[in-house]
């Protein structure tokens, strides 16, 4: 459940990948258990998957980032 919703995902989530449990705007900060972790990227639903391919973390190094990224895909 995310804000009273039923969440079905199509497959598990690994670690280290998030769920939204709100929507999330284009630039504003992603918390994981209370704490700061980056920027979403782009605009986020509720209940979406959260990781490098629409968060710019505040700890990876971007050259990472971008390899992840290129690895799987950018969201867009």
């Amino acid at each position: 459940m995310v804000a009273g919703d039923p969440i079905v995902l199509p497959a598990d989530l690994p670690i280290g990948h998030k769920l939204a449990r709100r929507a999330i705007g284009s630039g504003e900060k992603v918390f994981k258990y209370g704490a700061p972790i980056g920027s979403a990227t782009e605009d986020i639903r509720a209940g979406a998957h959260v990781h490098v391919h629409n968060l710019k973390s505040d700890y990876t190094p971007t050259y990472h980032l971008e390899d992840e990224r290129a690895k799987h895909g950018s969201g867009t």
